[in-house]
Parts: C-alpha cells; structure tokens; sequence
C-alpha cells in the first residue's frame, strides 16, 4: 500500500499539530509555562515533527539509500539534534536569565 503524496504531507504535520498543542496546552493547564518549559516543549515538538515525517517517507529513504533503515537513523539524527538546540537554547535563557539579573 502506497500512501499519497497529501497524506504524506498532511498526516504527519497534523499530529505535530496536535502534539504541539496537547504538549503547550497540557503545561499551561498546570502553571509550568515557564521560559524553560516552552524551550523544552518547542524543541520536543521538533523532534516529533521529524519521526513523523520519517515514518510516512521511509519507504522514499529507502529506495533513495538502498538502506531500510534510513528512516531509523533520520529520527535518531533528528533526536540528537532536538537535544542539542534545546541544551544551546537553556544555555543562552540562562545567560539572558543572570544578565537580567545582575541589571
């Protein structure tokens, strides 16, 4: 079964809609819509929004690599990369966070 070129598109960037808003909505609910928090939330919503679009193209990784497992190593990259901006972005909050601070 081959999935069309919408679905490929729209599926996967729904449900990092609905991902996102859950995840944003959930933290507001519960008073941590703190500037960490949505650095946090903003960087999850990243990394889902590439394992999505990884599963629904893994079939066209894969005939482009000849490697099944394209799409493996695509979300373990994307993953990796999601950790690091999100360390890189607390960082820089942090730094802004004691320059306020010492003002």
């Amino acid at each position: 079964m081959s999935l069309s070129l919408d679905e490929r598109i729209l599926v996967p960037g729904i449900g990092a809609v609905l991902f996102a808003a859950m995840s944003w909505g959930a933290m507001s609910t519960v008073g941590g819509s703190t500037t960490r928090m949505r650095t946090v939330a903003l960087c999850a919503s990243f990394c889902m929004t590439g394992f999505g679009y990884s599963v629904f193209w893994q079939d066209k990784l894969a005939a482009a690599t000849g490697w099944t497992q394209t799409w493996m190593a695509l979300v373990a990259l994307i993953a990796l990369l999601s950790v690091l901006l999100c360390r890189a972005l607390l960082k820089r909050v942090a730094k802004s966070s004691e320059r306020s601070a010492e003002s």
